[in-house]
């Protein structure tokens, strides 16, 4: 397992994007949150099941640094 995933952190529109926890289609209504380390989004009842469940950390690299996307 050597090999790492490489991050490709360009700006896009959201309607582009995925939460990384349920695969939704991002909904900026529903609430963002954006990991400050690999930068996917999430929905805010995403985030708040991460806080619930998954030590808070992102899904994709393990991050605690989830902020509000404003």
């Amino acid at each position: 397992m050597g090999n790492k995933i490489q991050f490709n952190n360009q700006p896009q529109n959201l309607a582009e994007l995925n939460d990384a926890l349920t695969g939704a289609a991002l909904d900026k209504s529903l609430g963002l949150y954006q990991c400050q380390n690999c930068f996917v989004h999430y929905h805010a009842e995403s985030h708040q099941a991460l806080q619930a469940s998954n030590n808070g950390q992102c899904v994709a690299c393990e991050s605690s640094t989830i902020e509000p996307d404003h």
